[in-house]
């Protein structure tokens, strides 16, 4: 049973290629910072959850509004894959944000980001309050209390993957707080209680997906992968 006015978080998730690299470089760097892990994501907007939240009937309104390809207003509307260029590294003196890849929407970009948030809005309703972020797009490499000489260090001395210059994005999470927290303050206290590929193609495979996704994460912590806590306010 879901508590009224937790808040909630949607991520967009890149594709099993550019996910691999990346949950390689974000590993790295909390081992050599020690910080948390987490997976790689962009946050495409945030909600409030209501009253009695429903999961399968929130998945199965998300899964109907993903865009059928080739559909009249597909490319404009609704749920879908989508593929951003990088544009560099950043830093900010933002916990989640201490270090991160800088992402670089084209206007037809931005105008199908605000068009995914639109079509959430859309499939949850008014009721989970759905609002686009107040930064801008990024996918975080490393969160934590960096000084800004540790920030631009670590700018100066990190090469950037050439594989990592345009992502895909395929797949919608939702992140909410775990069984007795309030709050996303903290990595700990995440949960990811919903995930969903943005391809009818691949909606009509995920009968495993449940077993896929716990498989990979015991992989990756046969390779030493750990989730620590971390205090801050979540973005």
């Amino acid at each position: 049973m879901t508590v009224a006015g937790l808040p909630c978080a949607w991520w967009l998730v890149p594709e099993a290629g550019r996910h691999e690299r990346l949950s390689r470089w974000i590993g790295a760097l909390a081992a050599l910072h020690g910080g948390p892990v987490f997976e790689p994501h962009l946050t495409l907007a945030l909600s409030t959850l209501p009253e009695g939240a429903d999961v399968p009937a929130v998945r199965a309104r998300l899964a109907a509004a993903v865009a059928v390809p080739g559909q009249e207003g597909a490319a404009d509307e609704g749920l879908q894959p989508l593929t951003l260029n990088t544009v560099g590294l950043g830093h900010d003196p933002h916990f989640f944000r201490a270090f991160h890849l800088r992402m670089a929407p084209s206007q037809v970009e931005r105008q199908t980001l605000a068009a995914q948030v639109r079509a959430l809005h859309g499939a949850l309703g008014p009721a989970w309050d759905t609002r686009p972020p107040a930064f801008a797009p990024h996918v975080s490499l490393a969160y934590g209390e960096w000084t800004e000489e540790r920030r631009r260090q670590q700018v100066r001395d990190t090469p950037i993957d050439p594989e990592l210059a345009r992502i895909r994005f395929d797949t919608l999470v939702g992140v909410w707080p775990r069984a007795g927290a309030r709050t996303l303050d903290r990595v700990a206290d995440w949960e990811i209680f919903l995930r969903l590929p943005l391809s009818r193609v691949e909606q009509a495979g995920t009968g495993d997906l449940v077993t896929r996704v716990t498989d990979r994460v015991k992989a990756m912590e046969q390779r030493g992968y750990t989730f620590e806590a971390a205090d801050a306010s979540f973005e």
